[in-house]
């Protein structure tokens, strides 16, 4: 299943204005770890025959297996096999992967998404800039870094691109496997290549038509705009290769989500029409954490053939390696912000070629209007248009462009290639050789002076003098515990830290470093060891339980004072002729104290009656709902004893809200009473 490159639902509204729409205060979307949730095709299957293999001898197998063929997908030289009614996927390919005769089977995986122009939103060009490009032109607006983009108008002016009104429209295209397209949006009239193609049905046949109607995302209208929106035309906003045209094949459905064999079947088209629309590069904002060797013999095709697939490296925010970007002939783009900082959602993985800006991306959206996106998804156009017009000034395809990508970026992080941000950050003018490399900022920041660590309530706070610099990142917080090795536990932009997750009694040492946006990280502060201790509340804390004292087994004689905590009740006979009294109580601990208590102890000072009562204490047990009996029975109590409980495990005794109920019994053959004086519960942190 495949994790969607863009950002949730819920965050779309939010973030999608109109050009008539009041322009909204500025500020980054939330982004992304998984949205539409899509299930594998439980009806097809992938399977390759070995060379050689007969058609009789293929058309036999499936015949065993109650299957028949719906589609073969060339040149991979897979078919889409249809499963008998009442077959299951596992089964299915546990008996085509026994026959000698299949080279690999396979599910049917789904897939899901993943010189200045006079545009309005193009930085510098009025009010509407607030939401602004800065991927292509970034001087610092909005709290960004200078520079921190693709250096589009330089690029565009040594692509001798920057004339004209609008600036015209080259004969070459990118394509794109996507939700499809608003080939009407004002921003990308003309651009979309026609007739254009969909498959949707997951057995990779196509159907004419493009259309996006994915309303919510407008995912694949969003990727083109920032590929190829028309620059200006005094509109929105501009693509990065503004001159280029579209070739849209939709794979995903509205939903965003779709399968191997249909987005296998947009590639073969795509890489199909590649001298007819002159397509060297095919942009594809979506992936999945697991491999298909169907999909990944449809990119060497396109390898083979000389298109470059472009993919994006997944919004998992970890080392997770998605596909098709994971593929050795696919390019891997993860995504930077408006500082040149990696997004926080961003995969970092040694496959990982290359970075471009996926945070707060304006672009094209299906409503007509234009809204920001943040995702690899966002990313992946931008090295896609970088490429695409790079090949078209160029020449350049296959390897060689994919050398001259490499080569034409800012590097960022460590370096070399590292894992966040591959090479770099593509940059359009070095890419087209009109550009000074940028130097690399290889400086740390200065590490922290000093830190200190003081033990609290179960928890230690560290706290450090902040660093000043002007690239400033953060700060990472490590961590050893005893003689253990270093980790760590946390990364910050405060001076300070609150480590909860401790031990009683073990000793911690801290550390502390300095970061900045080219994560670049200083040396760490000298080291700070505190040791976390069980604290006592104080005696206010030992609570008695007031307005919580009740009877039901005996009658409630008499109370002993107004103050509804001293009491004596007297025993009720029950059926088997015992005389039983008990006595209830309960408190509800404030959410502080819910959050600090580690111990929890009870005590009972009363006596009753007659030396033979036998007195109990019982403590209700909610993890298992039932009282459990936690001191006597005693005997002989006629004067006033203490008894109780105590717990280091307080949880099983609490209910959701911190109520913690107790239960005092006596027993006696004959009558009795039974006196309290105070019942009273501590706890400890």
């Amino acid at each position: 299943m495949l994790t969607l490159l863009a950002i949730p639902l819920t965050v779309l509204a939010a973030v999608i204005p109109t050009l008539t729409a009041p322009e909204p205060a500025f500020g980054p979307p939330e982004q992304v770890r998984v949205a539409a949730q899509a299930k594998d095709d439980d009806r097809h299957i992938l399977v390759r025959f070995r060379p050689g293999t007969a058609g009789s001898e293929r058309a036999a197998a499936h015949r065993r297996n109650g299957a028949r063929t719906e589609n073969a997908l060339r040149p991979e030289r897979v078919e889409v096999v249809r499963l008998a009614r009442d077959d299951t996927v596992e089964a299915a390919l546990a008996r085509y992967r026994r026959n000698p005769n299949v080279e690999f089977a396979e599910p049917n995986r789904a897939v899901t998404v993943a010189a200045a122009p006079n545009d309005p939103y193009f930085p510098g060009n009025g009010s509407l800039s607030g939401h602004d490009l800065w991927g292509l032109h970034n001087t610092g607006q909005n709290s960004g870094r200078d520079d921190a983009d693709i250096d589009a108008p330089e690029g565009w002016h040594g692509a001798f691109i920057t004339s004209g009104s609008p600036w015209p429209t080259d004969d070459y295209a990118v394509g794109v496997v996507d939700t499809g397209i608003n080939a009407a949006h004002e921003d990308l009239a003309g651009k979309s290549i026609d007739p254009c193609y969909s498959a949707l049905t997951g057995t990779g046949t196509l159907s004419s038509g493009c259309a996006d109607t994915d309303v919510l995302r407008s995912h694949g209208t969003h990727v083109s705009g920032t590929i190829a929106a028309t620059a200006n035309n005094g509109r929105g906003i501009s693509g990065a290769a503004p001159n280029a045209r579209l070739y849209m094949c939709k794979a995903l459905a509205a939903d965003g989500s779709g399968y191997v064999a249909d987005v296998v079947a947009c590639m073969n088209e795509i890489v199909a029409k590649r001298d007819t629309h002159k397509i060297r590069v095919l942009s594809m904002s979506l992936g999945s954490p697991t491999a298909s060797k169907t999909e990944e013999a449809a990119v060497d095709n396109a390898w083979n053939n000389g298109v470059l697939v472009i993919a994006a490296a997944g919004n998992d925010g970890n080392t997770t390696v998605n596909y098709p970007a994971g593929y050795a002939n696919a390019v891997s783009v993860a995504a930077s912000d408006r500082n040149d900082a990696r997004a926080s959602f961003s995969n970092a993985n040694p496959d990982v070629e290359l970075s471009a800006p996926g945070v707060a991306v304006l672009s094209t959206v299906m409503s007509g209007g234009y809204g920001a996106l943040s995702g690899t998804s966002m990313a992946t156009p931008h090295a896609a248009a970088v490429a695409a017009l790079l090949s078209r000034k160029s020449g350049k395809t296959g390897q060689a462009l994919r050398d001259a990508l490499d080569a034409g970026v800012d590097d960022l992080g460590p370096a070399g290639r590292d894992p966040a941000f591959g090479f770099g950050r593509v940059n359009l003018c070095l890419a087209l050789g009109g550009c000074a490399a940028a130097t690399a900022d290889t400086t740390p920041p200065a590490a922290p002076t000093s830190a200190t660590a003081t033990a609290g309530n179960g928890r230690v706070n560290v706290d450090w003098p902040a660093v000043s610099d002007p690239d400033f990142g953060g700060h990472r917080v490590y961590r050893k515990a005893g003689t253990g090795s270093w980790s760590q536990v946390a990364t910050t932009t405060s001076s300070a830290f609150t480590d909860s997750k401790v031990t009683i009694g073990t000793t911690y040492t801290y550390r502390v470093t300095a970061y900045d946006r080219s994560e670049n990280e200083s040396a760490p502060s000298p080291e700070a060891a505190a040791k976390p201790t069980l604290k006592t509340y104080s005696p206010a804390a030992y609570k008695r339980l007031f307005g919580s004292i009740y009877s039901d087994r005996g009658a409630l004689w008499r109370l002993l004072s107004n103050d509804g905590y001293r009491l004596e009740i007297s025993a009720a006979k029950n059926s088997s002729g015992t005389y039983v009294s008990d006595f209830y109580a309960h408190a509800t601990m404030t959410s502080a104290e819910r959050a600090a208590v580690r111990k929890l102890s009870t005590a009972y000072n009363g006596n009753a009656s007659s030396s033979h009562a036998a007195l109990s204490l019982y403590v209700y047990k909610y993890s298992s709902s039932r009282w459990v009996r936690v001191d006597g029975p005693r005997t002989g109590v006629t004067s006033d004893r203490s008894f109780g409980w105590s717990t280091l495990s307080p949880r099983h005794y609490l209910s959701s809200s911190g109520t913690i109920r107790f239960r005092v019994r006596g027993t006696r053959k004959a009558g009795f009473r039974t006196r309290t004086d105070l019942v009273r519960f501590r706890l400890d942190g």
